[in-house]
Order: C-alpha cells, then sequence, then structure tokens
C-alpha cells in the first residue's frame, strides 16, 4: 500500500487562530462611491456600526429617527448628500473631525476611509461610509461633536 503523504488542506477545515478573528480592516477601494452610483437609491448597512465610542450607534438610540430615516428610503444618494437643509454632507476627509474621532477611526483601521453624514435635525449626525449606494453606519453624533464648527 503506497505511503499517504500531506495533502494540502482546505482553508474551511482549519482551526481559526484568534489572528484570524479579530477585526479586520475593510477593503472598499474598489467599491467606494461613484457617481453613477449616487443615482441609485440609499441602503443602510448596520454591521459596522461601533457601539463603544463616545457616539455610540445602537438599534435603540436610533429609535428617535426613524421617520427621518426611512424619509430617505427612496430617494438616491445624491438627492441625500445634496441637500443643504438636511446638513447632510458626502467625501470627508477624517482629518477635519475631532482628535477622539481620529483616535476612534485608527483603532478601527478606518482612518482612510472617507466618512459621510447625514443631518437628523439641528444637531445629531449619522456618520458612515459609503459602498457604492449604501450607507454603512458609524456613529451617532448627538451633539455634533465629530466635526465641531463654530457658530454662525
Amino acid at each position: 500500500m503506497p505511503k499517504r503523504t500531506n495533502r494540502s488542506v482546505s482553508p474551511l477545515s482549519t482551526k481559526r487562530t484568534a489572528r484570524d478573528k479579530a477585526p479586520r480592516a475593510e477593503k472598499t477601494s474598489a467599491i467606494k462611491a461613484t457617481p453613477d452610483s449616487f443615482c441609485l437609491p440609499i441602503g443602510w448597512h448596520f454591521s459596522r456600526m461601533d457601539s463603544e465610542s463616545p457616539w455610540a450607534c445602537t438599534f435603540s438610540r436610533l429609535r428617535p429617527f426613524r421617520e427621518q430615516l426611512l424619509g430617505h428610503e427612496g430617494r438616491s444618494c445624491h438627492e441625500v448628500f445634496s441637500s443643504r437643509t438636511a446638513h447632510s454632507h458626502g467625501g470627508m476627509s477624517s482629518d477635519v473631525l475631532c482628535k477622539e474621532a481620529q483616535d476612534r477611526l485608527a483603532e478601527l483601521h478606518l482612518e482612510q476611509e472617507t466618512l459621510f453624514q447625514i443631518g437628523l435635525g439641528n444637531k445629531p449626525r449619522l456618520w458612515g461610509i459609503m459602498s457604492k449606494n449604501i450607507f454603512k453606519l458609524l456613529w451617532l453624533d448627538l451633539d455634533h461633536s465629530v466635526y465641531p464648527v463654530g457658530k454662525k
């Protein structure tokens, strides 16, 4: 009988190490928002919500803003982010954010990402990352402290 040799092991059958279980930075460079994707209706992605920051984004904290978020459904990304009355902005570099937000992005390995914000009233802002027409929720900033601005 021939002697068995070591066969390559399927990646699915290998044991996961702690390194494999660690959160990985998202690689979204190939699927960034493009002008074409901004014509599509906005969609929501919830798995990126950061519940351990000063701007914790959880479903219970989002509940008071349910109607405003539902109001964006069916609207194109362009409509959501070009509305000056809604205080929504797209394409913000992390270097314009407060130091604490910059540090938190570094902890999450997202410091190279372009951030977008959706206004939820006078001060509250919903922060996230766009991937095509999908808004990946990150933070709920109730006090406008992630990107502080002076009074006009």
